[in-house]
């Protein structure tokens, strides 16, 4: 889906009735078997887990100025809470954020990652409205490079729900829920228009609704910073019409992140990153280059299609105590299918920035990229790592 704000990162979408029934049923996997244990026991082990919590608690919070092809000049706020839930589980965050700039696009939104029981479990999140305006470059490569526009908005709500369960070692599965409810105008009155032209700019609202699986494997040493291990990350999500969806259609999402600790301070990462789409796909879901971190680079809105590729390389030091720096490149494309990629034509993109550890305790980092693809620069202001 179609984020608005590119150069504002937060560092990597069921009905009621299930949600309500797979969190019950969570809290009762979670909670620890006690029944057998004496009341003494019980005070003891409740009281290391709220001294941990307790203890463990932090919090990031960072303006984020925007300069932004996509969306013009403004400014975005974020704050990350940081905390862990259980004494043997990765922490987990509750992250929140809001923006405006001055094409008047805005959105506020809020992020969930949480680890629970030992991480066999997982229930993450995300939920937030959006007004974006932008210029819509058609769909396929070749309408980015001719520079051809279309003014546009895009205002909607999305909301994300998404429950795994650790199978074995470092492997996962689960489902998510996908709903967005999105209307579309273009700003035709925004063109040079003859002086007879009077009509209203087409507008129309669409309904997606999807369930999906996941799976992932996830070895990485801290999710949040890694310096190690591998992470694998693969979705299918259907949009049918007896879960209300106003179109039929299928997103298949597939990402690998390679760490590679060299030295202390030193690590090598790697990224790939494919999207495909299939069927009577809306506007707002087909696979839109530049957004999140696949590749940063770009304006969102450029170069978009129905199959995307992605992949990069950065190299990640911390050169003295908090403070770091990154330098990265990639390079990708969009097209109809695979067939259809054009290898020979790529979009690179090449980039550094600069990183400050924000809170030792969770090593999360606060930074500033600058990259540079083929129509030009972008700055991304971001809390945590692109990936």
């Amino acid at each position: 889906m179609l984020g608005g704000c590119s150069s504002f990162a937060l560092g990597t979408p069921r009905r009621h009735v299930i949600v309500c029934a797979l969190l019950l049923a969570l809290v009762c996997a979670a909670a620890p078997v006690v029944a057998e244990e004496s009341g003494g026991e019980e005070i003891e082990k409740a009281q290391d887990i709220l001294e941990l919590t307790g203890g463990e608690r932090d919090f990031v919070f960072m303006p984020i100025p925007i300069s932004n092809p996509t969306v013009g000049i403004g400014l975005g706020l974020a704050g990350m809470f940081l905390y862990q839930l259980a004494p043997d589980a990765s922490p987990s965050t509750t992250t929140f954020g809001g923006f405006y700039t001055s094409s008047k696009t805005w959105g506020t939104g809020i992020l969930q990652e949480t680890y629970l029981a030992g991480n066999r479990h997982r229930i993450n999140g995300m939920l937030g409205y959006f007004n974006i305006n932008y210029d819509f470059y058609g769909v396929g490569q070749e309408p980015g490079e001719a520079d051809r526009y279309l003014p546009m908005t895009q205002r909607g709500v999305f909301f994300v729900p998404e429950y795994l369960y650790r199978v074995s070692g470092h492997a996962y599965v689960g489902a998510l829920y996908r709903l967005a409810t999105v209307e579309t105008e273009l700003k035709i009155d925004e063109l040079d228009l003859p002086e007879w032209w009077d009509f209203p700019n087409p507008k129309w609202r669409l309904l997606s609704s999807g369930l999906g699986l996941v799976v992932e494997y996830d070895s990485r040493d801290n999710h949040m910073n890694p310096s190690g291990g591998h992470f694998l990350d693969a979705s299918a999500t259907f949009n049918a019409d007896f879960l209300g969806s106003d179109r039929e259609y299928e997103i298949y999402e597939g990402a690998y992140n390679y760490y590679w600790g060299m030295k202390p301070g030193h690590v090598l990462a790697y990224r790939f990153y494919t999207r495909v789409v299939a069927g009577n796909v809306p506007l707002f879901d087909l696979s839109y280059y530049g957004t999140m971190a696949d590749l940063r680079g770009y304006a969102a809105g450029t170069y978009q299609d129905k199959m995307m590729i992605v992949t990069q390389l950065e190299y990640r030091w911390r050169f003295y105590k908090k403070w770091g720096i990154v330098a990265f490149a990639g390079t990708g494309g969009v097209a109809s299918s695979l067939s259809d990629m054009d290898w020979g034509n790529g979009l690179p993109a090449a980039g550094v920035g600069i990183r400050y550890m924000a809170s030792e305790e969770y090593a999360t980092n606060v930074g500033i990229d600058y990259a540079v693809g083929v129509d030009g620069g972008v700055f991304y202001f971001r809390i945590g790592e692109a990936f």
